[in-house]
């Protein structure tokens, strides 16, 4: 540029002098002014050519640069997301089992239990002929029952009620035995073998 300006100032400077030197010297300003337009010109598009160049390379860059992230946001999106899903599904099944264990005790308190049976009052109707603590033998004829053990005790009364037990006491027997489910000769058994 300081070139180019003092070409011209040359020129102003000249004048109008028309001798053979000035032309000539009008001549190698004009040829160098020339010269460094071309110059500058030049370098003028190397600069742009290198800008664009690296343009272009920042540009790629940045391409990539971006790629990584939206392809780590997508990564990780999606564990989030299988994160949440499985989070959710164990809170659903948790939440599940917790209203059916409500539903359940509810259930349970609305419905009234079942009284225990009670192997003392059940035995009420057997001691008239046993005795109150089963120490006598029926009618004079049966075993004393006495301190015998739960299992036995159930045998002869299923034996009773199926016709399989018993001897001259077996018919009696059997009409007691019949009015007994399985609950109840378990209850028996129970208080029988604890006298």
């Amino acid at each position: 540029m300081k070139i180019i300006l003092s070409a011209a100032l040359a020129f102003f400077l000249l004048g109008c002098n028309d001798d053979a030197t000035t032309q000539t010297a009008k001549k190698e300003i004009s040829q160098q002014a020339h010269e460094t337009a071309t110059v500058v010109a030049k370098s003028t598009d190397d600069v742009l050519k290198k800008a664009k160049e690296a343009t272009s390379v920042v540009s790629e860059q940045v391409q990539k640069v971006t790629q990584k992230s939206i392809d780590k946001v997508k990564e990780v999106s999606t564990e989030v997301v299988k994160q949440v899903s499985q989070t959710s599904h164990e809170v659903v099944q948790k939440s599940a089992k917790a209203v059916e264990k409500v539903a359940k005790d509810i259930q349970t308190s609305a419905t009234p239990a079942k009284p225990a049976l009670d192997g003392k009052q059940l035995f009420t109707a057997c001691a008239g002929c046993h005795g109150s603590h089963a120490e006598k033998k029926a009618l004079g004829k049966s075993h004393i029952i006495k301190g015998w053990a739960t299992d036995k005790i159930v045998t002869a009364l299923h034996g009773y009620q199926n016709g399989t037990y018993g001897g001259s006491m077996k018919g009696i027997m059997k009409g007691q035995a019949s009015k007994l489910d399985d609950a109840k000769i378990e209850a028996l058994a129970k208080y029988i073998s604890k006298q």
